[in-house]
């Protein structure tokens, strides 16, 4: 056999290409295994090398750097994980790390615990059975692998089984801009994953005709299901949802006559979901009950109630134009990276080869129609806005604008992959008069594109870098719409595919294990004291979020800890009256200044306050230790210094005698 021959060679690319599909998921199983077998992860946890200012803290991150921009991930996330396994109960529902009160670590924190809810969030299980280190690599590299996955499925659907575009839609979902900026935060990678398998579920469960399969996709659509409610962040999760419920209904209507609903496996399968999806959803309520009461009832984010209408965003949907240097030089956007990375949806162009295709085919197409509806309907409220009765019964007035142009993103992404895989294949004869229609729309999309994302560079030097953006976004058009031509496509998916990873290669940092601070002289002393103090309560004064996290670093209770959900009742011991309640009922990083003037509550953001705290209310808290960056004996004649750093800070103990 000649394996030179093209042929032959093509061959056995599909016989490659058909080996992985069939095994994908054992496959899968063996990445992850591997993954995790490594020990790495992508956290930016060195990123507290420079906030304590010990560089050797950097020695476990074997490529890429930590980003300082990622805060609420190795300052928050990680380091509430970090006192989820170190503090006096490890992996306990609630604890008494946050604030020296019980805390509910489970629901809003989202840390994980050893709780039969935990069945919702099947990518903490790594956390309970392989420790913090190797619990992370599972967590990171198996979300990373299984929205790679979902996405794939989805697309199959989307694309009508056409393998190249599902590959290839997958690999822009899974490694856009959005998902490994957000990576780490917020339940981004999950939301997608649990939408992504729940569309497919639900599909595959109204069509299978067999008992017992139809049974198990509806038992299995209980995970996706209840891990979306826990994600906990609306912003997202209810776009997510109406552009999940919108295609379900187009599927349905476009398949109605191959669904079989009135029949017994269609009501016990329902019945089975409700019961076990209802039941859990039910215990953690009960459960958090009166956490969920804060959060509801808190200042922020519980009482912003939006109604859309921000034009100002609008250009949300053509930041994919400045992501490309992202990895590389964070400073040339106007908005910081994480917040202006999106999904390289090439808008408008998946609204234009949509209508193309339809008048093309002279036949509507369901998944468009409703793509390109729910593209109104969200663009709409976003934009103009709904009033107020709308919003509140679409629950949009949980998402703000930005947020929701993100998700839109994502919707486009959809709308996009599904039209080119309708577009009739292009013979080289063909290819001169229809290659300049599609050339012509692709100029038109990067032109219109690059205008709205100029605003987005900031200063004359960085312009250059919006003109290649431009430039490679162009090409990358050409290139998608180049996999209509046969001989074409498979060179078009390597390429497009390469360009996907390549723009986020650099996001995220390679991170040898988590618990990296035995190499802290900060974190060690703090734990040395904590070992002999367990229950000793720390507060941290006249510094900054992140630094007001340390403490949780080594599992000691930190007594101005990000509160992710408010902590009325420490606060009315100082604020008996109430006066400071609208800065206080709040999701807050919280810093604290001893002072001798009266106690006073500042509001710096949204997410963080000060607390001017007088120092002879410290009795009220039961403070044990005073981590601090200044000498505290004329202002607390009671304290003892016990150890001064070589960055500068201080601990002290404080005595109430």
């Amino acid at each position: 056999m000649n394996m030179n021959n093209p042929s032959t060679q093509n061959n056995n690319i599909e016989r490659i290409g058909g080996f992985i599909y069939h095994y994908r998921y054992p496959l899968a199983l063996v990445l992850l295994f591997l993954a995790v077998l490594s020990g790495t992860n992508g956290s930016s946890i060195a990123g507290w090398a420079e906030i304590l200012k010990e560089p050797e803290l950097l020695s476990d991150t074997l490529f890429g750097h930590p980003r300082l921009v990622r805060a609420d991930e190795f300052a928050t996330q990680s380091a509430l994980l970090l006192s989820q396994f170190k503090g006096l109960q490890p992996l306990s529902y609630f604890s008494a790390q946050i604030g020296g009160r019980i805390s509910d670590m489970f629901l809003v924190y989202g840390q994980p615990a050893w709780d039969i809810a935990e069945i919702f969030r099947p990518f903490h299980w790594g956390f309970l059975f392989l420790g913090i280190d190797y619990g992370m690599s599972f967590y990171w590299w198996g979300r990373l692998i299984f929205l790679f996955l979902s996405s794939f499925e989805l697309a199959m659907l989307f694309t009508d089984g056409k393998k190249y575009f599902a590959v290839l839609l997958s690999f822009f979902i899974a490694f856009s801009p959005f998902v490994q900026w957000w990576y780490a935060t917020n339940g981004c990678a999950e939301m997608l994953i649990y939408v992504n398998y729940g569309i497919v579920m639900v599909y595959r469960f109204l069509k299978e005709k067999r008992f017992g399969i139809r049974i198990l996709y509806a038992l299995a659509f209980v995970i996706p299901a209840g891990g979306f409610a826990l994600t906990m962040y609306p912003a997202w999760m209810i776009p997510l949802f109406w552009i999940a419920v919108g295609f379900l209904i187009a599927l349905i209507i476009r398949d109605r006559k191959e669904m079989k609903v009135l029949c017994p496996s269609f009501f016990l399968g329902i019945a089975a979901f409700l019961l076990l999806f209802g039941g859990g959803m039910l215990y953690v309520l009960t459960k958090s009950s009166d956490t969920v009461q804060l959060m509801l009832n808190s200042a922020y984010p519980g009482a912003r109630k939006m109604n859309g209408g921000e034009p100002f965003f609008a250009p949300f949907l053509y930041t994919y134009v400045s992501n490309f240097f992202l990895q590389v030089k964070e400073t040339y956007t106007v908005i910081n990276s994480v917040e202006i990375a999106g999904f390289y949806s090439f808008y408008p162009l998946g609204l234009f080869l949509a209508v193309y295709v339809m008048i093309r085919r002279k036949k509507a197409d369901h998944l468009l129609i409703a793509g390109l509806i729910l593209d109104v309907v969200l663009s709409f409220y976003a934009i103009v806005g709904f009033p107020r009765f709308l919003s509140a019964v679409t629950l949009l007035m949980y998402s703000a604008a930005p947020r929701v142009f993100r998700i839109i993103g994502y919707l486009h992404l959809l709308v996009l992959f599904r039209a080119v895989s309708l577009m009739p294949e292009l013979t080289w004869k063909e290819l001169p008069k229809k290659g300049i229609l599609l050339a012509g729309a692709a100029v038109i999309c990067t032109s219109i594109a690059a205008l709205a994302g100029w605003r987005f560079y900031q200063g004359d030097y960085y312009r250059w870098m919006f003109v290649i953006s431009a430039a490679v976004l162009f090409g990358a058009m050409l290139l998608l719409m180049g996999t209509s031509i046969k001989p074409l496509r498979k060179w078009s998916v390597l390429l497009l595919s390469l360009f996907a990873v390549l723009t986020v290669i650099l996001v995220n940092p390679i991170q040898k294990g988590m618990d990296i601070f035995d190499k802290s002289p900060t974190v060690s002393a703090v734990f040395s004291i904590k070992e002999e103090d367990p229950e000793g309560l720390w507060l941290v004064d006249n510094l900054n979020y992140p630094s007001s996290n340390i403490p949780l670093l080594t599992g000691a209770s930190d007594f101005n800890a990000t509160h992710v959900y408010p902590d009325l009742e420490t606060w009315k011991q100082v604020d008996p009256e109430g006066q400071y309640e609208e800065i206080y009922n709040r999701y807050a990083h919280i810093q604290v200044k001893l002072t001798e003037e009266d106690t006073s509550f500042t509001l710096l953001q949204p997410d963080n306050f000060q607390v001017n705290l007088n120092v002879r209310e410290l009795s009220k808290f039961n403070i044990s230790y005073i981590l601090t960056d200044r000498a505290l004996e004329d202002l607390l004649p009671d304290c003892r210094c016990m150890k001064v750093l070589e960055n500068g800070l201080r601990i002290y103990s404080v005595s109430y005698e």
